[in-house]
């Protein structure tokens, strides 16, 4: 029987990213067709001001959007050579625990179960390190993601309000 976590885990961050490619292209769309029609006028409390609010708003949103587009791509790429150097590591200790000689295909060359278990201790220290790194990546992602959403709700709340305006005497 087969673990399903990495094929969940994989189907949940396709969404994820479907989820944010969509949203991106609707703030772009919504910028684009506020944007098109503002006339600038002198700032004051009135619906041109609303407006300009939000598309400032919506305009920081696809900045942000693309930054957490781009720092999620980061860490995927961060977690493949986490899981890369695990998997190395592992077979180094398997190897190593073996007490015969292995061959380094890269290098062509014969290597003792001594030389193994020392290679693996400085893998798994660069793992630590990688850890430590990926895990600083994951929460920077999350504040951008944060910042992403923020500036996406404040920019329609901005829109329903400028176009609310005048409605109610």
């Amino acid at each position: 029987m087969t673990d399903p976590s990495p094929e969940l885990h994989k189907s949940v961050r396709e969404g994820q990213q479907k989820l944010s490619y969509f949203l991106l292209g609707l703030e772009t769309a919504v910028f684009a067709y506020i944007g098109k029609d503002f006339v600038a006028q002198p700032i004051a409390f009135s619906r041109n001001t609303l407006e300009l609010s939000g598309l400032l708003a919506f305009a920081l949103a696809i900045i942000f959007g693309i930054l957490a587009l781009s720092a999620y791509l980061f860490v995927q790429k961060l977690n493949l050579e986490h899981l890369d150097l695990n998997t190395q590591i592992r077979e180094q200790r398997t190897a190593a625990e073996s007490s015969t000689p292995h061959i380094d295909f890269s290098s062509s060359k014969i290597l003792s179960p001594e030389v193994l278990l020392a290679q693996s201790e400085v893998q798994m220290k660069e793992y630590q390190e990688l850890t430590t790194y990926m895990a600083s990546a994951t929460r920077k992602t999350e504040i951008i993601g944060f910042f992403h959403t923020f500036f996406l709700m404040l920019g329609f709340l901005l829109l329903a309000a400028s176009r609310s305006i005048g409605l109610f005497p």
